[in-house]
């Protein structure tokens, strides 16, 4: 366990001893500076974190409420806090920047080898990372701008999340479509196939290895989607879900092992 892992364990203890009110207050500081941290140091946050849990713990042992000692807007202050913390250096930001593009274009590569026509659109693999890396700067961005506003006064925040997810799906859909005119590579469909079963495998070796526990429910859902076209394959499974209601059968037993996992794995995280 890193020092960054053992600072939130410690985080998530400590949040268990505040009263409800204070909890509440906290966790909104809480996602106020993760949100606004995206280019700081994780060690230097958790820290920070940490010790403004310990000082509502030690306010709440006098008897004082986190609001009263805090204030009700206590956004110049961690602003203030968050600036005199030093930013990750030029090489780590591009490196967070490309573990987002990564993933997104991780899931890309991922949707267009298994389809039923294989290939690597080189250009969709590019925008679909910048469209996803804008879009979770952006979502970051809403999260941090309305986290102390009251629930009436955050309607147009969550209109333009709304504005926002329906530009990102249109963009992403623009993406996929005329990214794969140029710069498309077509893959025989067993050959996508195992590029894709063969990441999944490296993923979990990587996971098991690093024993992050937390990435167990996306390898399963990752296995389960790539299960799909690969059974499909099978001339046998396939003439079982020939008619159409066998077919939305299969469809939403698929959806549920998935968001199922996904579920379990939300519950089982709320009771840490």
């Amino acid at each position: 366990m890193t020092v960054v892992e053992k600072l939130i364990e410690r985080n998530n203890e400590l949040r268990n001893l505040l009263t409800v009110e204070n909890k509440e207050y906290y966790e909104q500081i809480l996602i106020y500076i993760r949100t606004k941290s995206f280019f700081h140091d994780d060690l230097d946050i958790e820290k920070v974190l940490l010790e403004i849990l310990q000082d509502i713990l030690e306010a709440q042992k006098n008897s004082e409420k986190a609001v009263d000692y805090f204030g009700d807007n206590p956004q110049k202050m961690l602003d203030n806090i968050l600036s005199q913390l030093p930013k990750i250096s030029f090489k780590k930001r591009i490196g967070l920047i490309g573990i987002v593009f990564a993933i997104s274009s991780g899931f890309s590569l991922f949707s267009t080898l298994t389809s039923t026509q294989p290939s690597i659109n080189f250009l969709s693999l590019f925008f679909n990372g910048m469209i996803s890396f804008i879009f979770v700067e952006l979502i970051f961005h809403l999260i941090n701008q309305q986290t102390f506003k009251p629930y009436k006064n955050k309607k147009r925040e969550y209109f333009f999340a709304f504005c926002i997810s329906f530009i990102f799906i249109g963009l992403t859909f623009l993406s996929n479509h005329f990214g794969g005119i140029w710069l498309s590579l077509s893959v025989p469909p067993y050959t996508g196939l195992t590029i894709t079963w063969l990441a999944i495998l490296i993923l979990t070796i990587w996971v098991i290895s690093k024993r992050k526990k937390d990435y167990y429910h996306i390898i399963f859902s990752l296995a389960i989607l790539n299960l799909i076209p690969t059974l499909l394959k099978i001339p046998y499974f396939n003439s079982l879900v020939d008619s159409t209601i066998h077919k939305i059968i299969f469809i939403v037993f698929v959806l549920l092992l998935i968001y199922g996992s996904q579920f379990y794995y939300l519950k089982k995280e709320q009771k840490k």
